[in-house]
């Protein structure tokens, strides 16, 4: 039962409205220090924006990187770069063209329950967006895998010289993302057939799955 007498869409107050530029300045820097793989200069530029909650998954992730220093398994390293890919936002950037097409697909497809019980409580559809993205391993998948999202993210990493893109280009980098059980598996089912998805803001297309064969 909805929980307001008023259903239909409406904007709630947003971690972004108790941000300044500042702030966001910071939330930049502790992104590029994640890529170039210092775990501890990230941690404390995050830890530095008020508006950020510092029990949140993302804080404790930086926090259990940066206790472990520069000694990293590899199998660290892959978690973490799929993780980044995730997270990536750039709008010029593949990875983040297709990181704003897969939480729309991925509600659509899989997550439509929470968009549907979002409208009859006259909730915040980006809360919904948040939580998937976050917390959908079905997102993770599409994003990661079937748009290609982490090796677009490595692609666009390969030019620097930083302990993150050193290990994308160790040949052993992939042995040890399989290693995780995170690469791309197909269900008992079979793996999803796939369909052609516009890009955000081109001509291209992306391919993404639309069931199993």
């Amino acid at each position: 039962m909805s929980r307001n007498l008023t259903p239909g869409f409406r904007r709630l107050p947003r971690v972004a409205d108790r941000m300044t530029a500042a702030h966001f300045d910071l939330v930049a820097q502790s992104l590029a220090a994640e890529r170039s793989g210092d775990a501890t200069r990230a941690l404390e530029l995050h830890s530095r924006v008020p508006a950020l909650n510092l029990r949140s998954r993302h804080h404790v992730l930086l926090t259990q990187l940066a206790s472990l220093g520069n000694h990293f398994p590899n199998w660290v390293w892959a978690r973490w770069i799929a993780y980044q890919a995730v997270r990536c936002e750039d709008r010029e950037s593949e990875t983040g063209q297709a990181q704003r097409l897969a939480p729309k697909y991925a509600i659509d497809t899989f997550h439509d329950d929470q968009l549907a019980d979002c409208h009859a409580d006259g909730g915040d559809p980006v809360r919904v967006m948040a939580r998937v993205a976050s917390e959908s391993w079905l997102f993770h998948q599409v994003l990661v895998h079937e748009l290609g999202g982490l090796e677009r993210f490595v692609t666009s990493s390969r030019p620097g010289v930083s302990p993150t893109t050193r290990s994308l280009r160790d040949p052993g980098w992939e042995h040890a993302w399989a290693a995780t059980g995170s690469g791309r598996a197909c269900p008992a089912g079979g793996c999803a057939s796939t369909t052609r998805l516009p890009a955000p803001g081109s001509r291209s297309s992306i391919s993404a799955p639309v069931g199993r064969r």
